[in-house]
């Protein structure tokens, strides 16, 4: 199960997020809520609201765009990254529209990560999933995603993104 934590009261009127805690302060009431994905059978975290309504509706399209792509792991993590890095977004869905020319069915991965020695170093990993029986398939074609595409776009990006397989 996946959390997320909702910091606006208005949140609580989703009807595709199940409220289990809440309490209050001062300031602001928190909710934590869970969405879970039917077509999936996992639970994903799929909304974001925090203080600023401004701010609310950005992190609430991020999550929604990026979701429909990805399985996100690290949700919130994955949305203050990209919320410091914009064109973090327009990479990412560039890099799934190229992905799908080699890997048109398999499932995308975004998982946030940071350096254990330098935590400071952060940096999100899009992983293509892939059957463990077409490794070395799924290699040539990550080469050629690479060699095509990848290389030449990661050097104009000033993100860090990493793209690799994983197996499911």
């Amino acid at each position: 199960m996946i959390t997320i934590e909702l910091i606006d009261f208005q949140a609580k009127k989703h009807p595709k997020l199940k409220y289990f805690e809440s309490s209050k302060s001062s300031r602001k009431k928190t909710i934590v809520a869970e969405w879970v994905s039917k077509e999936r059978g996992t639970s994903q975290a799929k909304y974001l609201i925090d203080e600023k309504s401004q701010k609310n509706e950005i992190n609430f399209a991020i999550l929604q765009r990026i979701s429909k792509i990805f399985t996100l792991e690290n949700p919130l993590q994955i949305v203050k990254f990209i919320n410091k890095k914009p064109e973090t977004l327009s990479w990412l869905l560039e890099a799934s529209q190229e992905i799908r020319k080699y890997f048109p069915i398999e499932k995308l991965r975004l998982s946030y990560s940071t350096d254990p020695e330098i935590p400071q170093w952060e940096k999100l990993v899009l992983y293509i999933l892939v059957n463990p029986e077409f490794s070395e398939d799924a290699f040539k074609k990550l080469d050629a995603f690479d060699e095509n595409w990848w290389l030449d776009a990661s050097s104009k990006a000033d993100v860090n993104l990493c793209i690799d397989v994983d197996f499911e």
